[in-house]
């Protein structure tokens, strides 16, 4: 099964049971490295480049903001490939800040990154 890489997961989404578990970016890497298959579904220009180099991982989605489907089964999918586990990477920003409309903040913004494992039962 492929491993959906992307910088957010929408909740909306989610329409089955799901275990999410914060992961090292280490355990991130290995994961991205070791997945029979990776596909990314990053939908922001703006950190693409940043979180490639942090992952050692080309994040670059074969299609612009592409958009995940889900399958009868309420698994997400891209690209005709569906699965049951998506690993997110998100920037953290300082407490409480919020980019201006039609702002897309930048590196100099990102304090950190987190993580999280999603898994669909």
């Amino acid at each position: 099964m492929p491993l959906l890489v992307g910088n957010t997961l929408p909740v909306t989404l989610i329409r089955t049971p799901v275990t999410m578990t914060p992961v090292t970016l280490d355990a991130a890497r290995e994961l991205l490295h070791h997945a029979d298959r990776a596909l990314s579904f990053w939908g922001h220009a703006n950190t693409l480049r940043l979180a490639s180099r942090l992952l050692d991982y080309n994040l670059k989605p074969a299609t612009a903001r592409p958009a995940l489907i889900l399958d009868n089964k309420g698994h997400p999918g891209l690209d005709g490939c569906h699965t049951n586990t998506v690993l997110v990477l998100s920037p953290d920003y300082a407490p409480g800040y919020r980019p201006a409309i039609g702002c897309e903040p930048g590196g100099k913004d990102i304090l950190g990154w987190q993580c999280l494992l999603v898994t669909f039962e």
